[in-house]
């Protein structure tokens, strides 16, 4: 019988998914299968997982039910997630029984499954194939961790600003205050990430381990989208491990720090990766492999915010080169009053202005702090020793939108420009 289920779910992914997948792990595990699928299931990261069951959800916000006995839901952590879109709680709560309600295997094998199926799937699949993701992802969630969600807001990523930023802070500080999870895992657009982490893990300061990844979208549940997931809800459970981190972003099976991720686009998709740092860890065949030992990553800044600060003041990035740097735009932005600073940014690793654009320059930051970075796309530094402008302040380690969300906070917390030059200098270099 356990061999047909194997054969049978074999068939469904083939039958899915163009390109061929290998089961030979899973009649190797066979006799480990039948042992573990008798009893209890303890979420270690090593042991084998069932997939059964039937799940389901009501409304924007809810939790499993499965056929789980008590015992065992007890011994899972309780993992929360968030959204920035109804999209995803949509495909969460489709298509909620598994055909192959039966089958046990190995946590290993499913991060396998899931992660060669998504990786053979095009963008020509049909409803049927999200289907099928859909109930591997939630039946297999279900036995990792107790999940809970709940959508935050319904915004496109185009139009995700200091508000959303703010009400994901609030979210987050009262749920850690009254009732905090073990874990929480947030999904979002893969190009507000990068500012989301690197926000949280300045403005919170918690033990419970806070994962970022790509939010699950009828665009790449197909691709990557059910492998992060399920990999960030992973490493969520097994945070004993790592405690104390501040946020971590899961991408790809990569594993990174909040504080020094950057996206990356490349030919062949989008995807997370860590300057200067590097990668804390990665995710193989269901296990977690860290390459560092546990040491506080927390961030030390105290900044704080009331219920009234519903945005953050707005700052500029403005890029140097291609002509784009003049003087009628330094004009305009020193004319305007709504403006509390600018980042000046570059391809290149010293930045250079013609005298005319520097007199400029050095007049609009009397008036607001300007910062001066680099987005060269391996990483790089602005240090003091780089800057022709006394006035201005250099960017350190940070790219322009880490140096934009350091200096909204510095800002909001109405420190003068000899304080902000010490927060970019005592903690990033600059």
């Amino acid at each position: 019988m356990k061999l047909l289920q194997l054969i049978s779910l074999s068939t469904v992914i083939i039958h899915v998914n163009s390109s061929p997948i290998s089961f030979f792990n899973l009649f190797k595990k066979s006799d480990e299968l039948e042992e573990l699928s008798t009893g209890p299931i303890t979420p270690q990261r090593n042991e084998s997982f069932v997939l059964n069951g039937t799940n389901s959800t009501t409304g924007s916000t809810g939790q499993n039910s499965t056929n789980s006995t008590s015992s065992t839901s007890n011994s899972k952590p309780n993992i929360l997630l968030y959204s920035f879109s109804n999209d995803f709680t949509k495909l969460y709560e489709s298509n909620s029984s598994s055909t192959n309600s039966n089958l046990s295997i190995s946590a290993a094998e499913l991060s396998n499954i899931l992660y060669n199926s998504n990786q053979g799937t095009n963008g020509n699949s049909t409803a049927q194939n999200s289907n099928f993701q859909s109930t591997i992802l939630k039946n297999s969630l279900s036995k990792i961790a107790n999940i809970s969600y709940q959508d935050i807001s319904n915004v496109s990523s185009s139009d995700f600003n200091s508000t959303y930023l703010l009400k994901l802070y609030y979210t987050l500080n009262e749920t850690i205050e009254s009732n905090p999870p073990d874990g929480i895992v947030i999904l979002q657009d893969f190009s507000n990430i990068e500012t989301s982490a690197f926000f949280l893990d300045l403005v919170l300061n918690s033990s419970i381990p806070i994962i970022l990844t790509t939010e699950p979208t009828s665009q790449n549940f197909l691709t990557n989208g059910v492998s992060n997931l399920y990999d960030s809800v992973l490493v969520a459970t097994n945070s004993s491990d790592f405690v104390n981190q501040g946020t971590l972003v899961v991408s790809d099976k990569k594993i990174t720090s909040g504080f020094y991720s950057i996206p990356v686009s490349t030919n062949l998709g989008n995807s997370i990766d860590s300057s200067p740092q590097g990668l804390l860890g990665q995710i193989y065949e269901g296990k977690i492999q860290w390459f560092y030992e546990s040491i506080d990553l927390t961030s030390d800044f105290n900044f704080t915010f009331t219920k009234e600060t519903d945005s953050l003041p707005n700052i500029l990035i403005l890029e140097n080169g291609q002509g784009r740097l003049n003087l009628e735009i330094i004009d305009f932005l020193e004319q305007n009053d709504d403006l509390s600073g600018l980042i000046i940014t570059s391809q290149t690793s010293t930045p250079e202005f013609n005298s005319q654009i520097q007199d400029k320059i050095s007049e609009l930051s009397k008036k607001i702090p300007v910062v001066i970075t680099t987005d060269t796309p391996n990483g790089g530094s602005i240090s003091p020793n780089d800057l022709s402008l006394g006035s201005t302040i250099a960017g350190g380690i940070l790219d322009s939108v880490k140096a934009k969300v350091l200096l909204q906070l510095c800002v909001n917390s109405k420190y003068d420009l000899d304080e902000i030059k010490h927060n970019f200098e005592s903690a990033y270099g600059g």
